[in-house]
């Protein structure tokens, strides 16, 4: 299968997804025990406090290898689906506002791309960093005329190497290193995997599958070991995203 426009296809990671249904459950308790508090997280992550101060706040938080598979289950799902879309569900408008549906598969894939091997875009056109929904746009409207086949090859290939890099990120000394993320906080590196796992969740179950969006699909239902990243990733953003308010 050839990759996707403008580069070779390398070293694509296939197979199923890996199963998170044999890992250990943890309880509510060891769930709210391993966050860390609003108030504490407020404090120490607030934007008058300096990169230095948040990166110490943040590498407490703990390391969550389930985040990884969970966002391989998620990404392949993803790409299940997208490769059954019929042409008039590509084009149905999703539950992500201005976006169809193949306008989000485009920007799953243009994520997991920017994060390899980006395609230049003019700077004119990119918006301040904060204004990170715009951001969005900008690589979604770029992918509009592609064919829907190199969409979904764009987020297979990429996607792939995002997955192999996630892992990475979950060992020392990556994993507690502080990634400041414009618009949307300070956070370890290993917490990119659980951000990950939300946006795929998201867009997966509530913009493109029914009762949400227009694709009437049989989506297995998440488990509680993919959910639980997820909830953990909006514990941790919610106070950096929402401010002390």
């Amino acid at each position: 299968m050839s990759g996707p426009p403008g580069s070779p296809r390398t070293g694509c990671r296939g197979g199923p997804a890996q199963s998170c249904r044999n890992r250990a459950r943890p309880s509510a308790s060891d769930a709210n025990n391993q966050l860390p508090t609003r108030q504490a997280a407020l404090g120490a992550l607030s934007p008058r406090s300096s990169l230095d101060n948040r990166a110490s706040a943040v590498n407490h938080w703990p390391v969550t290898v389930e985040a990884v598979a969970a966002h391989e289950a998620f990404h392949h799902r993803i790409l299940e689906a997208a490769r059954t879309l019929t042409e008039a569900e590509q084009i149905a408008p999703s539950a992500c506002a201005g976006w169809r549906v193949r306008d989000v598969v485009a920007h799953i894939g243009a994520g997991a791309r920017n994060l390899i091997d980006p395609l230049p875009v003019p700077d004119e056109r990119l918006p301040l960093p904060s204004v990170r929904e715009r951001e969005h746009d900008v690589h979604v409207d770029i992918r509009r005329i592609w064919p829907i086949a190199e969409v979904i090859e764009e987020l297979d290939h990429y996607g792939g190497q995002r997955l192999t890099r996630l892992s990475a990120l979950q060992s020392e000394p990556l994993a507690s290193s502080p990634l400041e993320v414009p618009g949307l906080g300070t956070y370890p590196m290993h917490a990119v995997a659980n951000g990950l796992a939300f946006d795929c969740f998201c867009h997966l179950y509530h913009d493109i599958a029914a009762p949400g969006g227009p694709v009437q699909r049989e989506l297995p239902p998440p488990t509680h070991e993919e959910l639980h990243p997820v909830v953990q990733w909006m514990m941790w953003g919610l106070p950096q995203m929402q401010g002390p308010e």
